[in-house]
């Protein structure tokens, strides 16, 4: 097992953080499997308003 270094941690007023490239990154990815699920539920919706004939999926929930 290896050692975990924290000496940095101990020091006042210091943080440990990842680079800002690697922020930037991670942002990015995070976002874009967030659109992508939204755009899935979206393909979703519409294949089913099709497939069933509606006009608009609201009008089920309306008079339901």
């Amino acid at each position: 097992m290896s050692s975990l270094n924290l000496s940095r941690f101990w020091e006042r007023g210091k943080s440990i953080k990842a680079e800002p490239a690697i922020d930037n990154r991670r942002r990015l990815i995070k976002t874009a499997v967030r659109y992508g699920l939204w755009l899935v539920l979206a393909a979703t919706a519409n294949a089913n308003r099709r497939h069933f004939g509606l006009t608009t999926t609201w009008l089920p929930h309306l008079l339901g």
